[in-house]
This record gives structure tokens, sequence and C-alpha cells, in this order.
């Protein structure tokens, strides 16, 4: 697992006053994005964004600058979870675009179109592997 990718993110997160807890460290990185994912809806649902840009230029970096394990953790583990407590409280996954570089959209819409049906799951794999087929631009 890429942990310069977790540290990355974990480190951004905290100027939104929050950090894994210690179960989710035990258990590893996934389980850190799936913590950071609810943190981030319950900010949104209260409207507290501040810190959402850097945390989501840690995103976009970890996107252009990927590993295979780095890329797979923020596009398959965090971007999908938070699109699925996203979906799963009634927030519109629009609602997060406002913060989204380039490289993190193109992921997000590939969830999307996976979910939909659009991609079979070798197009997806692909996809998070680094190649661009699939991609929504």
């Amino acid at each position: 697992m890429s942990y310069s990718v977790i540290d990355a993110l974990v480190w951004a997160a905290r100027a939104l006053g929050w950090s894994p807890s210690p179960g989710a460290l035990e258990v590893g990185p996934y389980s850190v994005v799936a913590e950071l994912a609810h943190h981030l809806l319950a900010r949104a649902q209260s409207n507290e964004t501040d810190g959402f840009a850097e945390l989501f230029e840690s995103v976009e970096a970890a996107l252009t600058e990927p590993t295979a394990d780095g890329r797979h953790l923020v596009i398959v583990g965090f971007l999908e979870d938070l699109q699925n407590v996203s979906l799963n409280s009634g927030m519109a996954l629009d609602y997060w675009l406002t913060w989204l570089g380039p490289e993190t959209q193109s992921s997000w819409a590939v969830l999307q179109r996976f979910w939909a049906g659009e991609l079979t799951a070798d197009e997806f794999n692909a996809f998070v592997a680094g190649a661009r087929h699939a991609s929504s631009d």
C-alpha cells in the first residue's frame, strides 16, 4: 500500500481538525480513508468547508504523480467511499465538484460511469491502474 499517499492525506486533513482513529490505523489505509470520507461528509453537512481545498489538492497530487497503490487507494478507497457516504446520506455528488481538480474530476466521473454500468470491470481497473481510455475527458 502507498503509505506516502495516506500520509499526505492525513497531513492535509489535520487542517480539518481530523486525524484517523487508532483502530483505523491498525486496520490499514482503506479504513483511514473511509473515516476521512465520513468526516468530510459531516463537515459538508454542517457547512464547515474550511480546509477542503487543501485536502483535495492533496488528492489531486496523489492522482497526478501516482503510484499504482496510491492511485488505487485514492480512487477505489477515498473517492468511492466519499461517493457512497454522500449518496447514502442524500447528498448530491455534484456538491463535491467545487473542490475536485481535473484528475480528481475525471476519476470521480469514471467511478460514476462504472457504477452506472457504462464501463466494464476491466475498463475500470485499467483506468485505476493509469490507463486513460476510460476517462471522461
